[in-house]
């Protein structure tokens, strides 16, 4: 009841640092809209026109998965949605990942639409040249699979399972104006 509370607070506040322009029901629709043609992006092996929706470093980051992590052949699916595990194993245990690709093996990620999405964070913080900054952290709930590829894009093994999992992704701008950037994936 308390972290509810808090996060009231804070939506207050951003409203008020936004000038009246933050508006929760349309953050959330606007993300959700983000989320789903980042994916559609992605989904087609391209990274292009999302310079637009992320700061540098998490596009770098899903243009590494891309080249990294992507089945090469053109006929191949391209169905890598999925990617925060793919960012974190890169960043945790990239020589997991580089041993299943010295073999030929990829990881397939496919999603659904999202079921759900909601706020469940909000930070404020002044940048170096005193600027106030928001990040928003809103969970995204859909359904998801992992399929092992080889890199013709048929099938390892059996195809995954459909399951209901939540992705928190970070929207960050700086106020007052409300250009909302993905930011990290937490």
């Amino acid at each position: 009841m308390f972290k509810r509370f808090r996060l009231s607070m804070a939506v207050n506040s951003l409203t008020d640092m936004s000038n009246g322009e933050f508006e929760r029901e349309d953050f959330l629709k606007g993300c959700t809209g983000a989320f789903e043609e980042i994916m559609e992006t992605f989904t087609g092996n391209s990274t292009e026109g999302l310079e637009y929706v992320m700061e540098a470093r998490v596009l770098e980051a899903f243009q590494h998965c891309l080249d990294e992590y992507s089945c090469e052949q053109p006929s191949a699916p391209r169905s890598l949605t999925r990617i925060q595990p793919l960012i974190l194993m890169h960043m945790t245990q990239p020589s997991l990942l580089a041993r299943g690709r010295k073999h030929g093996i990829v990881c397939s990620y496919e999603s659904g639409a999202v079921k759900e999405a909601d706020i469940v964070a909000i930070n404020f913080h002044e940048t170096k040249d005193g600027r106030n900054r928001v990040s928003v952290d809103v969970q995204f709930v859909n359904e998801q699979r992992i399929t092992l590829r080889d890199e013709t894009g048929r099938a390892v093994g059996p195809v995954g399972e459909w399951v209901v999992r939540p992705s928190v992704w970070r929207f960050s701008t700086t106020l007052p104006e409300l250009r909302w950037m993905l930011s990290d994936m937490p």
